[in-house]
């Protein structure tokens, strides 16, 4: 669902407004764009991203099409080996898992009032 939402800018509570509005029919959802506070700045990068997510997506795609194809001019039946994908997959979970858990005393450190001083 999109839309385009005029606000009253000298409304301290217009975005909020919104948000609250969006929440209420889609509660999975939040406003993007101006409303959210994203910074025009970062919209270079976040376009990058997403075309690094299609490329990822692309390439692995064509490297199981054209894997299966060549299993079939080889003559052998193209075969998805689940148990490997799920290994591999476990393992991918795990590291992320691990390396989440072990920077969490770092960040709380970080996070606390003396932790943050700039400069």
């Amino acid at each position: 669902m999109t839309g385009i939402v005029r606000i009253d800018l000298a409304d301290p509570d217009a975005a909020d407004n919104v948000g609250n509005a969006i929440a209420g029919v889609t509660p999975l959802r939040s406003p993007s764009g101006a409303l959210s506070g994203d910074d025009p700045g970062y919209e270079s990068i976040r376009t990058a991203m997403d075309l690094a997510i299609v490329a990822l997506f692309g390439a692995v795609g064509t490297g199981l099409g054209l894997g299966a194809a060549l299993l079939r001019v080889a003559g052998a039946a193209p075969t998805v080996p689940w148990t490997n994908i799920a290994v591999v997959c476990a393992t991918a979970f795990g590291v992320v898992l691990g390396t989440t858990a072990a920077s969490l005393p770092a960040l709380g450190r970080l996070m606390r009032p003396g932790g943050l001083r700039v400069g």
